[in-house]
């Protein structure tokens, strides 16, 4: 699914579809149209604890290797990380 929404963002040239074609994501200066920028802000002000938190477990917390992200949460093969 994750895919399939980036696919779009980058056909829409939200993100830079060329970036995307090697696997990057990269913003564009294309602005969302009105109504969907309204709506992400208002589910952004919403959840706003949720994002502090996944904010911290991306800058704070190794995500490969021995009890990395990837190895607790067990949602990620860990096991053939480059330490």
């Amino acid at each position: 699914m994750q895919s399939t929404g980036l696919d779009t963002l980058a056909v829409n040239e939200f993100i830079d579809p060329e970036r995307w074609s090697v696997g990057e994501v990269a913003a564009t200066t294309t602005p969302l149209p009105t109504d969907l920028d309204a709506r992400i802000k208002e589910a952004n002000e919403r959840d706003s604890k949720l994002e502090e938190f996944l904010d911290v477990l991306a800058s704070e917390y190794e995500l490969m290797g021995i009890n990395g992200l990837k190895d607790r949460s067990g949602l990620m093969e860990h096991r053939y990380d480059a330490l």
